[in-house]
């Protein structure tokens, strides 16, 4: 076994599929309100998330977008999956309150994703489990948010990846970037610091 499948084990990522929490609601345009299941943004759709609350995952299917928090907080209880998407976009601009209750893991998508917290903003981003930023073909953005996990940032390749200002409750592990900067916002981390991250 390699060294990071042996560290993802170690840090117990998991890459099982999500499990079923109802019935599935499709995502193609704007999504608000009380969400009960699963929402699934389909292949090539895009999809804007905002005053919503989802009992069960979300899940970004190839080629496919979605944005977080343009205009309002939004409570996912499950997990958020996308696999060759497009793009994942996390952001609390003004005021919105963001939380993911289990785990993020974004892979093999081809536009930065990530989850970020605006300079000035009093919002916040929130991932209850660990995240998973890894195999994309632009860089990652992990920004002024809390992990209650472990972070990996792994394999992104298209620019520079910003792991920045996090306070993560597990480790945080940096492999194989084309490179990876704190933008001068040093992470808190209760684990370790290992990689291409052990000085940030």
């Amino acid at each position: 076994m390699n060294q990071f499948a042996t560290t993802m084990l170690a840090f117990g990522i998991m890459a099982a599929g999500l499990p079923a929490a109802g019935a599935d609601t499709s995502c193609t345009g704007a999504l608000t309100g009380a969400i009960s299941g699963n929402v699934v943004v389909p292949d090539g759709a895009s999809c804007q998330l905002d005053n919503a609350s989802v009992t069960g995952n979300v899940l970004v299917r190839t080629g496919a977008s979605l944005a977080m928090g343009v205009i309002g907080s939004v409570t996912i209880s499950g997990d958020l999956q996308a696999d060759h998407c497009t793009s994942v976009g996390v952001i609390s601009f003004t005021t919105s309150l963001l939380s993911i209750g289990g785990n993020v893991a974004i892979r093999s998508c081809t536009e930065m994703s990530g989850y970020d917290v605006s300079i000035g903003s009093s919002g916040s981003v929130t991932i209850g489990g660990n995240f998973l930023c890894q195999a994309n073909s632009a860089p990652c953005f992990a920004q002024r948010g809390s992990i209650g996990g472990n972070a990996i940032v792994s394999d992104n390749s298209g620019g520079t990846s910003i792991v920045a200002g996090n306070e993560i409750d597990g480790n945080l592990l940096c492999l194989h970037n084309t490179a990876v900067i704190d933008a001068s916002a040093p992470n808190t981390v209760f684990g370790k610091k290992l990689g291409q991250c052990a000085g940030l």
